[in-house]
């Protein structure tokens, strides 16, 4: 199990993280409120890759599906 080494859920497994915050870690455009929360004043900032790739995962494994830039229910 992995956990999570970034952001708000520091220290957290990734399948203990809320599902809104998983989407919005393994999505390819990042913006809204998790963003302005925690790097509002960095214009280059970005997700690390390892945390999106293990989001997606998950978010794959919960029976989600990226579509566009949106994660749906498959």
């Amino acid at each position: 199990m992995a956990i999570l080494n970034f952001g708000i859920h520091k220290g957290k497994r990734f399948e203990d993280v809320p599902e809104e915050y998983l989407k919005w870690l393994g999505k390819p455009v990042y913006s809204g409120k998790f963003y302005k929360q925690i790097c509002s004043m960095e214009k280059e900032w970005k997700v690390p890759f390892s945390v999106m790739v293990e989001a997606r995962r998950v978010l794959d494994a919960m029976g989600y599906e990226l579509k566009g830039t949106r994660w749906e229910p498959k």
